[in-house]
């Protein structure tokens, strides 16, 4: 199952948390990750994801990044700080643009065969769909995408109605993306996540080689857990409803000038939004049991696999 990752790393540290989700289930041979591209443009969002791919044992997989790059640092800030400490291949590989790492990571797959995973903003998707034909293929952007995607899951909106950051943030952006996608999508809205509190239990087994961490106490302090939307969107594209959750009838998300989405069902919609069948207490710990889970190809990691309970508290 070929995934992709579009992250807003460098923000909310639950991007840490998706991540580390996405390569525990590379590292279960339930997923093939074929590229992680950041759509915000601060060069330590970059580096944040170098950081977790080398501390999953997966250096190479390639990164993709928003330019031109910024030194911007989050006024709550873990990328910089794991991108500093933890990154061994920062200024040795070469930064290029995400468009052209989702291009070529497209380019070598099956058609219709790759899961897209949207847990930030939509300039990079959007950049991919109006992409001239290049090296790594003589389709457009957008004959690239119906070629080559088969689902596309995104972390954004509140429904049925309400405001979101991922949406918020850059209202026209998510309009034009959700307006002209070319294939169905899936939403996670910010309902689903906010109570479903993972991470805490990262802190007692601390280790200086372990960016995820590090993250999450640089940004909620020490023992102190997340909300959980990104980790949720990566488990609902790829486990589905059997993670604990089902999908409504088909319908139509709308985006508004100032931002809000709003969610019609319509048999005829491309469009779906997510409702939990599980308590959140539930969804947290099978979560946080995949973020306490030592990586399976890093040459070293002094993490300790721990029965979580409900909540997120290790015994």
């Amino acid at each position: 199952m070929p995934v992709i990752i579009e992250t807003d790393m460098y923000c909310d540290v639950d991007d840490m948390g998706a991540l580390a989700v996405a390569h525990v289930l590379a590292d279960e041979g339930r997923i093939d990750l074929l590229c992680v591209g950041v759509n915000t443009p601060s060069r330590y969002g970059v580096g944040a994801v170098r950081a977790v791919n080398e501390f999953y044992g997966r250096p190479e997989l390639p990164v993709g990044g928003m330019f031109p790059q910024t030194d911007d640092v989050f006024p709550r800030d873990y990328a910089k700080f794991v991108a500093e400490r933890f990154t061994t291949s920062q200024g040795t590989v070469p930064d290029a643009p995400a468009v052209d790492v989702l291009r070529a990571a497209l380019a070598g797959q099956e058609d219709h065969s790759v899961i897209i995973v949207s847990i930030g903003y939509f300039q990079n998707l959007l950049a991919l769909l109006h992409s001239a034909p290049d090296a790594a293929s003589d389709l457009s952007g957008e004959e690239l995408v119906i070629r080559k995607v088969r689902q596309t899951t995104v972390m954004a909106g509140q429904f049925p109605v309400g405001r979101e950051t991922n949406i918020t943030d850059f209202a026209e952006v998510s309009r034009d993306f959700v307006a002209h996608w070319p294939l169905p999508l899936d939403f996670l809205g910010w309902e689903l996540g906010f109570d479903v509190i993972t991470g805490s239990g990262l802190s007692p087994h601390y280790s200086q080689d372990n960016p995820v961490a590090a993250a999450y106490e640089q940004y909620c302090g020490k023992g102190v857990g997340r909300r959980s939307w990104d980790p949720m969107t990566v488990s609902l594209a790829v486990l589905g409803e059997s993670a604990g959750y089902r999908y409504s009838n088909h319908g139509r998300v709308e985006v508004l000038q100032d931002g809000t989405t709003t969610w019609t069902e319509d048999p005829t919609g491309p469009h779906r939004i997510t409702f939990r069948t599980r308590r959140a207490e539930d969804i947290a710990t099978e979560l946080d049991q995949m973020l306490l889970r030592s990586p399976k190809f890093a040459a070293k990691s002094d993490m300790v696999e721990t029965e979580v309970r409900p909540g997120g508290t290790p015994n």
